[in-house]
């Protein structure tokens, strides 16, 4: 399960929850796969994450669509978004 991943790779900081370091992470092409909620039209951010899910889409960077209640409950925490880098970003 791709949240398993995220959550093992937090101890590495490999991984992002906020939208404005995650956003700054694809454009650096730093994010390797962008956990998004199927339900991130609700949300505040949603012009904020539709550019990130556009950015991703011009990367190499999978994209994960979550639709598992408890994986949505998890990612409302996040404002919808959550990434796993492919390396370290300061």
């Amino acid at each position: 399960e791709i949240i398993a991943k995220y959550e093992t790779l937090v101890k590495e900081g490999l991984t992002a929850k906020r939208n404005d370091v995650i956003y700054k992470a694809l454009q650096i092409g730093a994010v390797d796969t962008l956990i998004v909620s199927m339900e991130y039209y609700n949300n505040a951010q949603f012009k904020k994450i539709i550019q990130m899910l556009e950015l991703a889409k011009g990367t190499s960077c999978k994209i994960e669509f979550a639709a598992a209640k408890n994986i949505i409950k998890r990612l409302e925490i996040d404002n919808e978004v959550i990434a796993i880098l492919r390396y370290k970003i300061k």
